[in-house]
């Protein structure tokens, strides 16, 4: 099944998706959490067990963002249209 326009634009297949700029205060999170998956996959690095249960943890957690993401982005953008239809609607 074809994605609705609303994900076709989540996905970057409609829209000027590359205009949008990661905030500061992202990038703030996301530079702290680099750090710490730096020194931390180095305390580990000579443990394949662990490696491979960070790994997996890491992509479950990415998974799991990306769904809720693109179903928040979906809700919220559905949840605007219905608000312009009611103001038309002099609601």
């Amino acid at each position: 099944m074809k994605d609705s326009a609303i994900e076709q634009m989540y996905e970057g297949e409609r829209g000027k998706g590359e205009l949008l700029k990661t905030s500061l205060n992202y990038k703030k999170y996301y530079d702290a959490f680099t750090n710490l998956y730096e020194i931390f996959r180095k305390a580990i690095e000579n443990n394949t067990e662990l490696l491979e249960m960070f790994d997996d943890v890491l992509d479950a957690l990415g998974e799991a963002h990306a769904v809720d993401a693109k179903e928040k982005y979906a809700a919220g953008f559905r949840f605007g249209a219905h608000m312009q239809m009611d103001i038309l609607r002099g609601e």
